[in-house]
């Protein structure tokens, strides 16, 4: 339409939403961004564009029409907010490749017609006791998960993808949310997200990250010793990009996330950027380890974190992920602010010689007496177990939380 409320079949470059990679059209690719005022997607929007991989619908759009998504045949995820309250027929047929179709509302949607007819797609909602078993012919699950409340003495217990999306959809609904979690498993996205060289293979369907540049994720999250693998964010607009974009709790309630590893991952942003956490504000990281590919256009950008500054800090962690050269960059930590905690700002940390050419940068005024054993090892040095002893402060217990089979692990 003129004013951009609504998106129609040949309007798509000119208003309200961009590819990230490419022009619109039938060959073109990527992940859809939106913005401005757009309200509704019109009758065969985005028909048979073949090649788009996952789309996150505005919270200004109410309907989504006719076959707006047909034969959208590498599409795999699509995210709904509270707003849409219409899906008109065929919207996602023949979407042969749709896995995740996330619900943020209630069920006050109306569907037309085979919505998703010719899709393998779940429905993931937040509450499942207000739906059916099957809604528009597809399973319905739900990815709040139904194990633990999210308090401290019962997190929410995450066993899947769409659930650890959900609670980064909870996060930022509650702009900044004081919810513990733990994972029960590992986690996969996609599939293969990485070449050896550690550039992504294609684009695939994007995680938002968990906490944003206005908002900063509270709370635990115990990784119990899980992987999370084959996220993809590419947005070079955003601030605050990782599995967790932004971690910031309060003073005497700092935000902890401990015993996780993000592997086949990866993260490109305007700055801020971090394997774990883009931006660690008030809040500690402990006993993780980055295999992801991290990239930013205006720096600070880590192995482990962005930046840490205010009441946080790094510890017990070793990244053998990517990360983009720059003035600001670093395999542990991309900037490392003055600190207020009495302890080290980073300690007992270690990255691959190779992925970045040093370990952290100390921003202006902060001193180096807040850096404690952090460094940078070659491959030789992982393998034959120097790394290990180092994670675990250079000494050896049936506690050692990292553990290291020679000959195996190496």
């Amino acid at each position: 339409s003129s004013d951009g409320s609504v998106i129609e079949p040949y309007d798509k470059n000119v208003f309200g939403a961009t590819y990230q990679s490419s022009t619109y059209g039938a060959n073109g690719h990527g992940t859809i961004k939106f913005n401005g005022n757009v309200t509704g997607i019109g009758e065969y929007a985005f028909y048979q564009c073949s090649n788009l991989t996952s789309i996150t619908i505005p919270n200004s759009v109410t309907n989504i029409g006719r076959s707006a998504f047909e034969s959208c045949s590498n599409l795999s995820s699509v995210t709904n907010p509270n707003s849409v309250t219409s899906i008109g027929e065929y919207a996602f047929q023949f979407c042969e490749n749709l896995q995740d179709v996330l619900f943020w509302g209630e069920n006050n949607i109306t569907l037309g017609e085979d919505v998703f007819f010719r899709t393998s797609a779940t429905i993931y909602v937040g509450d499942k006791t207000k739906f059916p078993e099957t809604w528009g012919g597809r399973p319905v699950r739900s990815w709040r998960s139904d194990r633990g409340d999210g308090s401290a003495a019962s997190p929410l217990e995450i066993g899947n993808y769409p659930q650890l999306y959900g609670l980064s959809l909870e996060v930022e609904y509650m702009n900044g949310a004081n919810l513990c979690a733990k994972l029960t498993a590992d986690i996969k996205g996609s599939n293969n997200v990485l070449n050896e060289d550690g550039t992504p293979k294609g684009v695939f369907k994007q995680w938002e990250p968990i906490g944003g540049e206005g908002y900063g994720c509270r709370g635990e999250f115990d990784g119990g010793g899980h992987t999370v693998s084959g996220l993809y964010f590419n947005d070079g607009s955003r601030q605050a990009v990782g599995l967790f974009g932004k971690a910031a709790g309060a003073n005497d309630n700092p935000a902890y996330i401990h015993d996780v590893g993000v592997k086949d991952s990866y993260f490109r942003g305007k700055s801020h950027v971090g394997g774990i956490c883009g931006d660690l504000a008030i809040g500690r990281m402990d006993n993780c380890w980055n295999g992801a590919t991290v990239e930013s256009r205006g720096g600070l950008v880590g192995g482990m974190a962005g930046s840490c500054w205010n009441y946080a800090s790094i510890s017990s962690c070793h990244n053998i992920g990517k990360v983009a050269e720059g003035t600001t960059c670093g395999g542990i930590c991309g900037v490392v602010y003055s600190s207020q905690i009495a302890d080290y700002s980073l300690s007992n940390c270690v990255s691959l010689d190779t992925k970045c050419s040093k370990a952290y940068t100390l921003a202006a005024g902060c001193p180096e007496s807040k850096i404690h054993n952090v460094s940078r090892k070659d491959a030789e040095a992982f393998a034959v177990g120097e790394v290990c002893y180092m994670l675990n402060g250079y000494q050896t217990s049936d506690s050692d939380k990292w553990r290291q089979y020679l000959g195996i692990d190496g």
